[in-house]
């Protein structure tokens, strides 16, 4: 029975199709001492669990869950992740759910490179049109805006997160950077064609060939050249800090940094979970001096 709970998961949990599934999931953390029965399906599971109150359980026995769908290019990551965020807190705490609130936003980037060009002159470059039709639309916008205000900061991008290093070296030369090495073989498929310098990457993925693969690519606008993402800057974009190494080959790299949660987001709720717990535990204290 921990004081909070934290899960992650893909935004395909949320899908029509998983309704009643992804609310059982809720319910079994709401009620986690109400277990499945042997001869039980999740669906016979699930009828007992809607039948119980708050009153069947002591306070200390049951939690408070919420649940929020974020894009981690909204809170600083350079890559556009949707990905589902369940919190819950035991009952006993009186700790109520929250939603993390956005920092960064993508009218904020189309801002900085489109209106004022403060990102182009950033990087020292000059300006690459990669907008598709809804961004146009949306920058249309905001250009007959006369007083743009937004509190959050532009998104991130792949040049944002990749341009300080560089260039990979091939495969079977000594890294400079460590995990700074080029895997050739580099494919894009239709649909699938990988992520743009100035834009946040697409979601990172575990596979290497095939669709994933193509996920996992680095599309040089200029030259029209395709490569995939070494794994240093895919660690990059899931914000892991330079001093960690990754040992294994690339593939084996990419399978762990496609599966793993960015560290910014993950450092993000879990401080906001942190906080709330270290609040009540505060407040207990004082109480009991108070005595």
């Amino acid at each position: 029975m921990p004081k909070a709970i934290l899960i992650e998961n893909v935004k395909g949990l949320l899908r029509e199709k998983f309704q009643d599934y992804f609310k059982y999931i809720l319910k079994r953390l709401q009620f986690p001492l109400c277990s499945k029965k042997d001869e039980e399906d999740w669906h016979t599971h699930y009828s007992r669990l809607l039948k119980l109150t708050e009153a069947d359980f002591a306070d200390y026995e049951q939690y408070t869950v919420s649940y929020q769908l974020v894009d981690t290019a909204d809170f600083g990551i350079p890559q556009r992740r949707l990905r589902v965020l369940i919190s819950a807190f035991r009952c006993d705490l009186g700790i109520q759910t929250f939603q993390i609130a956005p920092t960064h936003s993508k009218e904020a980037l189309l801002v900085d490179q489109w209106i004022t060009g403060d990102y182009w002159e950033r990087h020292g470059i000059s300006p690459i049109d990669i907008l598709g039709p809804m961004d146009k639309k949306i920058l249309e916008k905001l250009r007959s805006t006369l007083f743009y205000i937004d509190d959050k900061l532009p998104w991130k991008t792949v040049r944002d997160a990749l341009s300080d290093l560089p260039p990979p070296v091939l495969r079977g030369q000594k890294d400079e950077i460590p995990n700074h090495v080029q895997h050739p073989g580099a494919r894009i498929y239709s649909g699938h064609v990988g992520s743009y310098w100035d834009y946040p990457a697409k979601a990172l993925k575990a596979g290497t060939h095939g669709t994933p693969g193509g996920e996992n690519v680095l599309c040089e606008t200029s030259t029209n050249l395709i490569r995939y993402f070494t794994t240093r800057e895919a660690a990059r974009l899931q914000t892991f800090p330079d001093k960690w190494h990754f040992h294994g080959t690339w593939g084996a790299c990419i399978k762990q940094l496609g599966n793993a949660v960015p560290v910014r987001l993950a450092e993000l709720i879990s401080k906001e979970i942190y906080h709330r717990l270290v609040s009540v535990a505060e407040a207990a204290v004082r109480e009991n001096i108070h005595a």
